[in-house]
């Protein structure tokens, strides 16, 4: 018996795996054979890799004249240096010739990329666990080492990648690429729960230059988001795997934002004169409507849903969350300043009404819950009826999700 490993390297990705061959000569293939292996070195199966088969053993049924040893890299995965292991033949009803081991390596995690840095959330202050959460990463001069010069692809970033503290590679999607500033990456952190947290950040690999799938595939968001909207367009693009893309009016026109872009609706009157349509929503029985807002006057509408009639909008200065169901039923609060941009949310978790200003509660109120109907029609920036509604504002990134707890 002999054993040879046609590929000895394993880890640089989470599904970067070794092979190792146990052959037999053509002419002892008459009946099945069990060979016997096992492993030792500076990695350690079972916690730095497992090979499978698992149990140390193999079986080459008759006429077989090989089999496969498979090894696959074990989160938490190798981020220091480069770590050999051994797979050797032992004593079994054969005779072990040469070679009777192999020598494998268990590469560091992202080790074909030449930079990587570590960020962290050091602003995150809030109690809870945050799970599949997307965090927004600010790449640039802020980011210790990071220079656009060493990408491989400065161009789009195409050789950008993430993994967490312990090597699994994250979700991402590029909201903005601007090689002589900053851009903006929305990062899929798997457990976001204290200014600790850290993931890192990869580039510099000249061989993978094409961005990943989940850059545009919705991957990013997790399945409770029904709608995410970077409003980079007047005809957005949802960036959820629902694809509920928007048709904009004529009063509605790209801007810049706080993250990126932004749509800037004028209008004065009229549902019809302001409103980027991503019709329709799914009815949900509790929700969350976020975004950014940049108000010009003090009535703004952010996000409307019809049947049941749902809203979230600024009446007064004062971020409102109604609905009608045989009356205007609302919670509102706070105060927001013409020209200045705002993170604003309404949550409905199916017994309370909430809404939230730059992540601090505002306003509530506990009414009893709409009469459940089939959608019509979703729209970003309309009025209902355009009566009073200057709608004067300008919107950056809207998520319409089905949980009801506001993004902060």
């Amino acid at each position: 018996m002999t054993l040879a490993a046609p590929d000895a390297a394993c880890g640089a990705s989470p599904t970067d795996t070794a092979t190792v061959v146990v052959s037999r000569p053509d002419t002892c293939t008459n009946g099945t054979l069990t060979v016997y292996y096992t492993t030792g070195g500076a990695a350690t199966n079972n916690v730095n890799y497992t090979a499978s088969p698992a149990s140390g053993s193999l079986v080459l049924t008759a006429g077989q004249t090989s089999a496969t040893i498979v090894i696959t890299p074990k989160a938490p995965y190798n981020l220091g240096a480069p770590k050999d292991f051994t797979v050797s033949l032992t004593n079994g009803p054969y005779v072990i010739g040469t070679p009777g081991s192999a020598t494998c390596t268990l590469r560091t995690i992202f080790g074909d990329w030449a930079k990587k840095a570590q960020i962290q959330f050091s602003g995150y202050n809030r109690t809870e666990t945050l799970t599949n959460f997307p965090a927004l990463v600010l790449l640039g001069t802020n980011v210790s080492g990071f220079s656009y010069s060493a990408l491989a692809s400065p161009a789009n970033g195409g050789d950008l990648r993430f993994s967490s503290a312990t090597g699994d590679e994250l979700n991402y999607e590029v909201d903005s690429w601007n090689t002589n500033g900053t851009s903006y990456v929305w990062v899929q952190v798997p457990a976001l729960g204290s200014s600790n947290d850290t993931i890192l950040a990869y580039w510099g690999n000249p061989a993978q230059t094409i961005p990943p799938a989940c850059t545009t595939n919705g991957a990013t968001w997790d399945t409770l988001y029904d709608g995410v909207w970077h409003m980079k367009q007047t005809n957005v693009v949802d960036s959820t795997t629902n694809h509920y893309n928007g048709t904009a009016t004529a009063n509605v026109s790209a801007t810049n934002g706080p993250i990126g872009g932004a749509d800037y609706f004028v209008g004065g009157g009229g549902a019809t004169t302001f409103y980027v349509d991503v019709s329709p929503l799914p009815e949900r029985t509790s929700f969350t409507y976020s975004g950014y807002l940049c108000p010009l006057a003090v009535n703004n509408n952010i996000f409307e849903q019809r049947n049941p009639d749902r809203d979230l909008y600024m009446n007064n200065g004062q971020l409102t969350l109604g609905w009608y169901n045989g009356g205007v039923i609302t919670a509102s609060g706070g105060s927001m300043a013409s020209g200045s941009w705002y993170h604003v949310a309404g949550t409905w978790d199916g017994t309370s009404q909430r809404v939230f200003v730059n992540g601090v509660q505002v306003g509530s109120a506990t009414p009893v819950a709409q009469t459940a109907g089939t959608p019509i029609w979703s729209r970003i920036g309309v009025a209902d009826d355009g009566g009073g509604w200057t709608n004067n504002s300008t919107l950056a990134i809207l998520r319409a999700d089905r949980a009801s707890i506001p993004f902060f």
